[in-house]
């Protein structure tokens, strides 16, 4: 991600690792309970091989001092801006009187050559630092490959700290316990035995503790990859920019200042020529006008000699000899005409479909006890019509249905049967935290953030992601065409400015129950924040904050209580002629609805990445133990290894998740602006603590998120 935050386990995207089980099982094996120092620095190593990365990447991007380079082109820019074409023309009187046509023009050539020729002297400095520039990319390749080792050495020690915990806890700290209880009614007391099984407990806290200490060191270590990238990518655009400054830049600024010079002299040229021409012009009129003044005089002249003797010759014929004509001028001015241009345009009336602005509830069930579902209860039940495997049931949220016949495909090879169950996230979450807890034997939420929120029965174990895939707006091509988004950086403002103007509506889901729904509403609100590190309760009191998120969330038009059937309401809702603007949904649920609206040849919906940033969702799956016995727990373990497997991964993969660390991902789809290999900008999820606190308890037993105690009672998106 470009400027990517860093975000804690609790609502970090953990992405599969698999570590070597050889070094796994020595990292355990080597784990004593009983040495408190080396519990203490358990994984330090790697922990400190992560941070040292770290720092070398810090002191890596560091801006770097150009020197003489800097203080050159700096220079450089200032003489450039000074060297102003109109320093050449006439200001005024003063300009006149101490500076002359050719002194302005004599001083400006120096100015220019000066500059040229530092412009000159630049060119070997600038390719210089073009190779150390090149000579960095090289060592962000290295440092990308120490880190990704680095990682992978961490994740030996996650997970050989579980594997270690889970069965000390499960077989060794019950058996100390029994004895301290035995010992209790001996003659000693079993102070001794108390002792041992209190020390081992803490030891065992302080394990778990440094386990999780190394998973955020490990997070850490992952977010390191994309920056390293986005370094690199830096230095790549600075050597470009550099070619373009030599190779571009400065010929046209030279070409720009000969260009200027060469007019500055033509022009004096044109006003050399003009003044000669006034001159001659001059001239020859003063001439015209004497030689017209000498006419009128001769003129004159003749006609008094003919007055005076005109009586001397009374009766004779005058003659006309000396009759003066004089020609009357005409002139005529060209009558001017001129056209009026006329400009006919149509107004740009746009009109907005006719939408349902009701808010519909939990949807409906599709099919009532059908022989699938009979199955599925008997599974429940515990009953497996299938004979050798164990019965296996999963909590999972809609937007795996299509990852489904992926599991099945294992569970028969295993002779299992296996079974779904389908919430929201956050109805997920909700169960896990009541006193009944989940009836399955592993939940697959879509985010771990609220896993870890209302898991504080620490019920789910080896809690592992299986993909990521960010929550994005997908919009009706013609519509993104006509809010002018394709091909766009489109923010949370643009999004804000079409709701008001009546230009957009979407469908989103419940933020009291789904992910989606939750990830959209805190997405916008990290944008009404100004995108700040980390949201703190105060925050939500803001009116300016309420309005915005008020704004953008007036826009929902339908709204589900879990991804997947938001997006079920989306096709079928097509399917019978009701089309809808948008639709906030994970970018791979964006895939596989695009895919169905082609099949019923429907307008597929564009994908817009908000660049304030989108929520992701790490989709982890996790073990609830009901007391079933191993097998249970070791037909987990095996699935978990089937998804962590090359070909499944990529299955995986080709549904539009992402699979980071691996280099699979499902092919893009340019025309609605699908890439799953596109670095997003990702916000920090608020901490748990700070979601909890925020929480406050509601009619029907649901938990207040953040999402409702930001909004008014009745403006929350409650699905019930």
């Amino acid at each position: 991600m470009a400027d990517t935050d860093l975000a804690t386990v609790q609502n970090a995207a953990l992405p599969v690792v698999v570590a070597d089980p050889a070094e796994i099982a020595r990292i355990s094996d080597s784990i004593n309970i009983t040495d408190r120092a080396g519990i203490s620095v358990y994984g330090d190593r790697a922990q400190q091989a992560v941070s040292d990365y770290a720092d070398r990447i810090l002191r890596e991007v560091r801006n770097k001092d150009l020197g003489d380079v800097g203080r050159l082109l700096t220079d450089i820019i200032l003489k450039s801006k000074s060297l102003d074409p109109a320093s050449l023309k006439d200001k005024g009187f003063l300009s006149r009187m101490f500076l002359s046509a050719k002194a302005r023009l004599e001083r400006f050539k120096a100015e220019f050559e000066d500059v040229a020729g530092q412009i000159d002297r630049i060119g070997p400095e600038l390719d210089r630092h073009k190779d150390t520039l090149r000579r960095d990319i090289a060592l962000f390749d290295d440092l990308h490959e120490e880190t990704r080792q680095s990682i992978m050495r961490l994740e030996a020690y996650v997970q050989a700290g579980k594997t270690f915990a889970e069965r000390f806890r499960g077989v060794d700290l019950p058996r100390l316990k029994a004895q301290a209880e035995a010992a209790a009614t001996g003659p000693g007391g079993g102070m001794l035995e108390a002792q041992t099984y209190q020390d081992s407990l803490q030891a065992l806290d302080r394990l778990e503790k440094r386990v999780f200490y190394l998973q955020q060191a490990r997070q850490l270590g992952i977010q390191q990859l994309p920056q390293i990238r986005i370094v690199q990518a830096g230095d790549e655009t600075l050597i470009e920019n550099l070619q373009a400054t030599s190779a571009l830049t400065v010929p046209a600024w030279k070409q720009k200042m000969v260009i200027l010079l060469g007019l500055t002299r033509q022009k004096s040229a044109l006003d050399l020529q003009k003044a000669v021409t006034d001159a001659t012009n001059d001239m020859i009129r003063q001439a015209s006008e004497m030689m017209k003044d000498q006419g009128d005089r001769h003129r004159a002249a003749v006609a008094a000699r003919h007055r005076r003797y005109r009586h001397a010759r009374q009766g004779e014929q005058g003659s006309d000899r000396y009759h003066i004509r004089r020609a009357a001028g005409s002139g005529g001015g060209a009558s001017e005409t001129g056209a009026r241009r006329a400009a006919d345009g149509a107004d740009d009336d746009r009109t907005q479909e006719g939408d349902d602005p009701g808010v519909i509830g939990k949807m409906t069930m599709r099919a009532l006890l059908s022989g699938p579902a009979l199955l599925a209860l008997l599974s429940l039940s515990g009953c497996n019509p299938f004979g050798r495997g164990p019965e296996f049931s999963i909590l999972s949220g809609s937007e795996n249905t299509v990852l489904q016949p992926i599991v099945e495909e294992f569970c028969k090879q295993k002779s299992a049967a296996c079974t779904f169950k389908y919430e929201g996230t956050l109805d997920i979450g909700l169960a896990l935290q009541s006193d009944e807890g989940v009836a399955q034997d592993a939940v697959w939420p879509a985010s771990s953030v609220w896993v870890d929120m209302f898991d504080t029965r620490r019920r789910v174990k080896n809690l592992t992601s299986i993909a990521q895939t960010p929550v994005v707006l997908g919009v009706r091509r013609s519509k993104a065409q006509q809010l002018g988004w394709i091909d766009k950086d489109v923010f949370m403002k643009d999004i804000l400015a079409a709701v008001e103007s009546g230009s957009l509506k979407f469908l989103m889901t419940s933020a009291t129950q789904s992910n989606s729904g939750a990830s959209a509403y805190l997405a916008m609100l990290s944008s009404a924040l100004g995108n700040k590190p980390v949201i703190e309760p105060g925050d939500l009191d803001d009116k300016h904050v309420q309005e915005s998120v008020r704004s953008l969330l007036s826009g929902v038009v339908r709204s589900s209580g879990s991804s997947g059937w938001l997006a079920d309401l989306y096709v079928e809702s097509a399917g019978k002629g009701t089309v809808y603007d948008a639709m906030w949904n994970y970018e791979a649920v964006l895939k596989e609805t695009n895919d169905k609206l082609v099949a019923l040849s429907q307008e597929p919906l564009y994908a817009i990445y908000p660049a304030d940033g989108v929520a992701m969702a790490d989709s982890p799956i996790g073990f609830v133990d009901h007391g079933r016995g191993p097998e249970v727990q070791t037909f987990f373990n095996d699935l978990l290894s089937y998804l962590s497997s090359a070909p499944v991964q990529q299955r995986i993969a080709d549904t539009g998740r992402r699979i980071p660390l691996t280099g699979v991902a499902a092919k893009p789809d340019p025309s609605w602006n699908f890439d799953p290999a596109r670095l997003v900008t990702a916000i920090r999820m608020p901490e748990a603590g700070v979601i909890r606190q925020g929480a406050q308890p509601l009619s029907g037993g649901a938990a207040q998120t953040v999402a409702d105690r930001a909004l008014p009672r009745f403006f929350r998106l409650d699905a019930g």
